[in-house]
């Protein structure tokens, strides 16, 4: 015997309270007379059984398409003119829209085409989704219907509608959006009864995708999505069914790991015990370590439980839009198994991302060549050129017994962490090593070692390596090895100059020059070739000062430094120049003098130094 179905319990909602009319646009703006065509009324407050008229001419055949939305057919003949467009509530409340729709006498011939017009939207469904999974015959399953823009124009004052037939739509069937950009995607909503006489099998469902570009022109487009209904449960008995399924992350790469969740229902009378899933894809998955089935446990009749499997996408998937087959058992209480088959999509996008790769990209050292003693800042800048992020990332500068030998740490230890670099992202580590006082000249190489991860925990590493050249300075001495004295402004002197090499190692002088900006020197340089450690080189230049006081002299050492290259080391020296004494002048009398000419003024016409050298004389007894 046939179990008596349950009566679905109905109620009678509240009534709310009518909205205010207003009319936002009609589109199109003008249509041809010969032929007619349909209008779409936009605005707020459309309620069922509200009309559109065309004043001056009529009440027009006009379908509630939601809250926001009419449409309305223009019959074939309406005379060529102007008209406004009023919208008629039942409740007698009406709006109009003055010189809203033109009707020309004739549409001209269209010409020819071999390609569709350039530049218009093209409206598409790119993916849907379904929940139920698979619909049962006197329930509810919604449909989500995502709307992909493939033309090279916006779609504007879009509408999204379907209009019905083997499952029926429940509430309001259209779905206004006001704007799809090119490229865009929206998703919609509706939900539908599959009726209770339906048979198992699959149903199409239609959509109508509708929408202008910014011209005015309206273009229509349709699709449909396929719902897949089961016989209904038997009396008395378990009946599982997928909900919903997802995948996280929910756009999946090839070779990657990702987790599939499940929610299951039980929509049955009784328990379901036992129950299990198990996911069936073999060119498009590899189970995870806990295999691609699971055993969910008891389900009660009414009840809902989600189930996670974590997976793995193969390598060679190409793009695209897919369905793995969930395979559903179960038991009721006296151990009859049931089983059934659902389908889950998946979208794949993209190759697989490529690892990360940090790499060493730059070092920059000051000073740039240290020399035994100095303290140097190194600046390692480290790149990730990989395509998914590094995570927990250490860096070990130096790793080894002797890696950094001759050079000591400062202020941080050798090892740094960085929690995440971001592809393509650039970062700055900072480091200051002592280069000790035996340390000797060269090239050192300086390894680097990368311990990190990938976005999957995959643990990646990588040992990479930078050059840091340090040379020994030269330890010179430059003096007078003789006095220099106190020359005077005009008088040549000697400049005898000494360079002794302190170090015990020899070096590769090539040249000793002797400088002044204020000096003219004379025979300032000189060729020396190797100065071994302990000896010393002298110079002996001579020079003129054209002024009197302290003089400059400076003393550069060229050589050839330890790697080949030329190098000067200067210094300087200090002398003092007197200016000369002056000339006296010769007394009357002496040798050179001249006797003036005999004055007729006798006594008073001998100057006043004749009279003082008289006297002197006197004095001395040498006669006046």
């Amino acid at each position: 015997p046939s179990a008596t179905p349950t009566p679905t319990a109905t109620f009678t909602p509240t009534p709310s309270p009518t909205p205010g009319l207003w009319l936002s646009g009609v589109e199109p703006n003008t249509l041809g007379s010969a032929e007619g065509g349909r209008i779409t009324v936009y605005g707020a407050g459309f309620v069922e059984g509200t009309v559109v008229r065309l004043v001056g001419f009529g009440v027009l055949n006009t379908t509630l398409v939601s809250r926001n939305v009419l449409q309305a057919m223009i019959p074939a003949g309406v005379p060529p003119a102007t008209y406004a467009v009023e919208v008629i509530r039942p409740d007698g409340v009406k709006m109009s829209m003055l010189k809203a729709l033109t009707i020309v006498a004739a549409t001209p011939t269209p010409t020819p085409r071999t390609t569709p017009p350039p530049g218009r939207p093209i409206l598409m469904i790119s993916n849907f989704s379904l929940q139920p999974l698979t619909a049962l015959p006197g329930r509810y399953v919604l449909v989500t219907v995502e709307v992909f823009n493939g033309g090279s124009r916006p779609a504007e004052n879009a509408l999204i509608s379907f209009p019905g037939g083997t499952l029926v739509p429940v509430g309001e069937t259209g779905h206004y959006v006001k704007h799809i950009p090119i490229n865009g995607k929206v998703s919609v909503q509706q939900r539908f009864f599959v009726p209770k006489h339906l048979s198992a099998g699959t149903y199409q469902v239609r959509v109508l995708m509708e929408g202008n570009d910014f011209e005015g022109t309206h273009y229509t487009y349709e699709g449909t999505v396929t719902v897949a209904v089961a016989e209904p449960p038997a009396a008395g008995e378990p009946r599982v069914v997928i909900n919903w399924g997802r995948t996280e992350p929910s756009r999946l790469r090839p070779g990657t790991a990702f987790s599939l969740h499940l929610n299951l229902g039980n929509v049955g009378e009784a328990p379901a015990r036992h129950v299990a899933i198990a996911v069936q894809g073999e060119n498009l998955i590899v189970p995870g370590q806990e295999g691609n089935d699971r055993l969910v446990g008891d389900v009660d009749a009414g009840a809902t439980m989600t189930a996670t499997l974590p997976l793995l996408l193969q390598e060679n998937v190409a793009r695209g839009q897919y369905a793995l087959s969930v395979h559903v058992t179960y038991e009721n209480d006296e151990g009859q198994t049931f089983s059934t088959s659902e389908q889950v999509g998946i979208t794949v996008v993209g190759e697989r991302l490529a690892p990360p790769q940090v790499l060493l990209t730059g070092v920059r050292a000051e000073p740039t060549i240290p020399a035994p003693g100095d303290v140097v800042t190194l600046t390692l800048t480290l790149t990730n050129v990989g395509e998914q992020a590094a995570r927990r990332l250490f860096i070990a500068l130096g790793e080894g017994s002797k890696a950094l030998d001759g050079f000591a740490l400062l202020e941080t230890g050798n090892v740094r962490f960085i929690p995440t670099l971001a592809p393509n992202q650039t970062l700055d580590i900072e480091q200051r090593l002592f280069v000790g006082g035996d340390t000797r000249s060269g090239v050192y190489n300086i390894p680097v070692s990368l311990r990190y991860e990938d976005e999957e925990g995959n643990p990646l590493q990588d040992s990479q390596m930078f050059s840091l050249r340090v040379r020994q300075r030269p330890l010179l001495q430059a003096r007078f090895y003789e006095a220099v004295g106190t020359p005077l402004v005009g008088t040549p002197f000697p400049l005898p100059v000494e360079v002794t090499n302190l170090r015990p190692s020899p070096l590769n002088v090539t040249t000793i020059e002797v400088r002044s900006s204020s000096l003219d020197i004379q025979e300032g340089s000189l060729f020396v070739g190797y100065l071994d450690g302990g000896s010393s080189v002298t110079l002996d230049a001579t020079a003129i000062a054209s002024q009197p006081g302290t003089h400059t002299v400076e003393v550069v050492v060229n050589y050839v430094d330890d790697f080949g290259h030329l190098a000067s080391w200067q210094n300087t020296l200090t002398v003092q120049v007197k200016a000369p004494l002056p000339t006296p002048t010769p007394l009357l009398g002496e040798a050179g003098a001249s006797s003036p000419a005999p004055d007729q003024g006798g006594e008073e016409a001998e100057g006043i130094l004749q009279k003082i050298w008289r006297f002197i004389r006197g004095l001395l007894g040498l006669g006046s």
